[in-house]
């Protein structure tokens, strides 16, 4: 059975990644692999942004029948441009032998993510509910946004369209939400790792370097950086579990959760990495949206290599590559919004360094920056608007960093691992100094460090600045790679390399982004810097094991020659001083190959039951929950049903019959509401209505809370029981039970 599900979906994802081929081919045709590794992604999300806008214009409901039109127009499109146009599909399968690595690759990663899903497939614990409801809501829905099941009687406020292309694959492999929760995962690590893998190969090409397995070998370094490496955190963690258990006695693998650590190592902030996100198992909007982000960084690329067109007139000239890079970063922004603000970011750096090196001068490269970049953040803006226009965010402004700040020792345990082959690339190249380039980039560091303490200094904070400690040594440091990066990219590209000239500029503007998110915090409903250092540090590992394979594939290739120690720090004199650090080097990059796979060998032992469905371990924890789930989804619609359920806060076990089923209930986990909707959000009336029909039932005041609520349905369950008193189902006598299993009811509002 598990096998049948999982093939069903490898077909699917496959179909659907044949749709818009002639696009991915379109928009990198300049490139070594001519889009073929970015089809999947592409495909998937340019079909569930066309969906979402029908689902949204109400023209049609979103159910399987409009997707199977959707499918086969998009088929039907390609049969005639086929036939319109031969050339181009001979190009794509001229290169089979990339297609056929891009499909062995997607094959492997996916079948070994879903193997490692099938040991926890359980949707239980951190944010795995609100995952799962957000998916429920979406297969459930008729129109888009969907429902709040976990606030009646209004709609999602919260990114969703990385689970509506989950939900499209499963609805097109016959598979259940429940099972897509979990394949949906791997599919997306899948995706990840084959668009990563084309993109260092875009790269790499660009260094002249034809060698095909050369190629395949930056592949794999890059699949493996992104998907299996850890930080030192992570390693530095193993290890001390280990110490742990040996004193202690027992298995290393009942030591519950001991790598949850590693990516709670700063006082507030989370810093996850795609290895810990994909084995923990959370469907959340910013590993939904990693696959398209690789496509983000490939249209920075893309941008690096065809330097010639950064004019205003390249948009009106080619108004298809226009319009597809706004549907991409529309895509993006609905899938995990943080995503454009980074990888924006990292493609206005770059653009900017082209117009600088082309222009000498550096206001006009900004303004010419400008008008390159307004087309397309215009279009992305009005194909994302009917999406902006129905959230209700919190307020966003920019603040300062006051505290939660990273000192050296977390810098380090954090950052070091990815940097590293960037750090041996270094020891083994020309270092030039450029002294127009190095102050420029000082004055700008300089700039923003005294608007930062300009600012503390005028609004009365001035001693935060002595409470950042050992933390001024690391905004140092960061510094110090910005400078020598962004140095070094300008250098290699002077010198026509290509490769090399980029990778450097991707770790210029990765740690850029650091340096900014140490001095300035994007304020959210979260408290502190939170989502500021989870979203987007997320970015800075992305690019800097892109940056990393890179660099790595570079110094094999390099090794495997005569080395030229003319001009480079690795010299006959020096080689004494340098073979040891460089040998620390690739022990410490090693070791951190360590904790994904302890991770994931620790979280078999969970005694999870070996399965695909997310929820069906309540079958056995909570047989009552289960037949709840069961019945509400066959016998209760979302859209004229309010099941209501007992509230409890974020990560509790309240909501989640609203959540595995679709159903709204008036209220639950209050805090994340307040995260998507803002402060101002008023949610007493609703905690005291959900209080008040618990605790007086059938009478006449309950009744008519529970119609001013809509509530058409109750449920009795454990959690209502804990909550409002054993005996509650007795406060309902007077209205009739609809179901009943395992001293859990539902009982129908008259």
């Amino acid at each position: 059975m598990l096998m049948f599900e999982i093939i069903r979906w490898y077909i699917a994802i496959c179909l659907i990644g044949l749709l818009f081929i002639p696009v991915s081919h379109f928009l990198f045709n300049s490139m070594r692999t001519i889009g073929i590794f970015y089809t999947k992604s592409i495909s998937l999300s340019f079909l569930a942004l066309i969906t979402w806008w029908i689902g949204w214009s109400r023209v049609f409901n979103y159910d399987n029948y409009l997707l199977w039109v959707l499918v086969s127009f998009c088929f039907l499109a390609n049969v005639f441009l086929y036939f319109t146009n031969r050339e181009l599909f001979s190009k794509i399968i001229a290169k089979w032998k990339l297609i056929l690595v891009a499909e062995i690759v997607f094959l492997v990663i996916f079948i070994l993510l879903a193997l490692i899903r099938i040991q926890t497939p359980n949707a239980e614990n951190t944010e795995k509910p609100m995952d799962l409801m957000m998916l429920i809501s979406v297969n459930r829905t008729d129109y888009f946004p969907p429902l709040d099941p976990w606030l009646s009687g209004e709609e999602i406020s919260y990114y969703h369209l990385g689970h509506l292309g989950v939900d499209i694959v499963s609805r097109i492999s016959f598979n259940q939400p429940e099972v897509a929760f979990n394949l949906g995962l791997a599919m997306i690590g899948a995706m990840v790792g084959v668009a990563i893998f084309g993109l260092s190969l875009d790269i790499f090409s660009v260094n002249r370097i034809v060698h095909f397995r050369s190629q395949i070998f930056v592949g794999f370094t890059a699949v493996v950086s992104l998907l299996w490496l850890g930080p030192l955190a992570g390693f530095y963690n193993l290890v001390k579990t280990f110490f742990i258990v040996y004193q202690e006695g027992g298995s290393f693998f009942d030591e519950w959760w001991w790598w949850w650590h590693a990516t709670r190592i700063l006082e507030g902030p989370i810093v996850e990495f795609p290895a810990f996100s994909l084995i923990l198992g959370d469907l959340h909007a910013h590993v939904l949206a990693l696959p398209l982000s690789i496509v983000a960084i490939a249209i920075v690329v893309k941008t690096y290599i065809n330097r010639s067109n950064l004019s205003f007139k390249y948009w009106l000239n080619s108004p298809l590559n226009l319009v597809f890079i706004a549907m991409i970063y529309a895509a993006l922004f609905c899938t995990n919004s943080w995503d454009v603000i980074s990888y924006g970011f990292v493609w206005f750096g770059v653009v900017f360094f082209l117009h600088v090196r082309n222009e000498n001068h550096w206001s006009l490269a900004l303004l010419n920056t400008c008008k390159y970049m307004i087309l397309p953040v215009i279009l992305a803006l009005i194909f994302a608007s009917p999406f902006i226009l129905n959230l209700e965010s919190p307020s966003i402004s920019l603040g300062v960093v006051n505290e939660e700040t990273t000192g050296l020792r977390n810098l380090l345990l954090i950052w070091l691992v990815p940097v590293l082959p960037i750090i041996v690339l270094l020891f083994m190249t020309h270092l030039s100094v450029n002294f127009r380039i190095v102050s420029f980039v000082i004055a700008i560091i300089m700039f923003l460090v005294t608007i930062f303490v300009f600012i503390q200094i005028i609004s009365g904070d001035a001693s935060v600045l002595f409470d950042r400690g050992n933390g001024w040594l690391a905004l140092v440091l960061i510094g110090a790679v910005i400078v020598v990066t962004a140095q070094q990219s300008f250098y290699h590209d002077s010198q026509n390399n290509q490769s090399m000239g980029l990778i450097f500029l991707l770790v210029a503007l990765a740690f850029s982004i650091i340096f900014l998110t140490e001095l300035f915090n994007i304020v959210t409903g979260t408290p502190g810097r939170f989502n500021t250092v989870f979203k987007i540090w997320y970015h800075v590992w992305t690019l800097l094991a892109v940056a990393g394979s890179i660099s790595i594939g570079i110094i094999v290739n390099r090794l495997a020659k005569p080395l030229n120690y003319e001009d480079e720090i690795f010299t006959r004199k020096n080689i004494r001083y340098c073979l040891p650090i460089l040998s620390v080097c690739f022990l410490i990059y090693g070791f951190s190959y360590i904790y994904a796979p302890m991770m994931a060998l620790s979280r078999g032992y969970e005694d999870q039951k070996i399965n695909l469905d997310a929820v069906v371990y309540l079958k056995s924890s909570d047989p009552g929950l289960y037949g709840a789930i069961s019945y509400a989804k066959e016998k209760l619609s979302p859209q004229e049903h309010v099941l209501l359920q007992a509230i409890t806060h974020a990560y509790g076990k309240g909501g989640y019959l609203a959540a595995a089923s679709g159903i709204p209930t008036i209220l639950n986990w209050p805090g994340h509401q307040i995260q998507w909707r803002g402060p101002e959000l008023s949610l007493y009336d609703r905690v005291v209505a959900v209080d008040q029909i618990y605790s007086l039932g059938s009478s006449n005041v309950g009744l008519e809370v529970a119609k001013k609520y809509r509530v058409t349905h109750i449920y009795i369950g454990r959690e209502e029981k804990k909550l409002f008193g054993w005996n509650i189902a007795d406060r309902f006598k007077d209205w009739d039970i609809v179901w009943k299993q395992d001293n859990s009811v539902i009982i129908k509002v008259p």
